[in-house]
């Protein structure tokens, strides 16, 4: 598994779900999807990242190999959910 570079957004990371690619500027030759064509309506998805967190934009790396877990709950299955605080 390669590392993913993310930035920071006042200490959160705003998405690790990868949007649509393109190889131009013109968004004609796209060379990746999207994570959310590999999703569907009705399924639960998780991603499993390594990643190179920077400050926001290109900012300087905070920190290396950092395990991280992306999960999309489909609206349908995101009511009624129970959390239990950690103590």
């Amino acid at each position: 598994m390669s590392a993913s570079e993310a930035s920071t957004d006042e200490e959160e990371i705003p998405t690790l779900f990868q949007g649509t690619n393109y190889a131009d500027a013109g968004h004609k030759d796209m060379v990746y999807r999207g994570d959310e064509s590999f999703r569907t309506a009705n399924t639960v998805t998780i991603q499993i990242h390594s990643l190179e967190v920077r400050e926001k934009g290109k900012g300087p790396l905070i920190a290396k190999n950092v395990p991280t877990v992306a999960v999309w709950i489909p609206e349908a299955m995101a009511k009624d959910w129970l959390v239990q605080q950690g103590s």
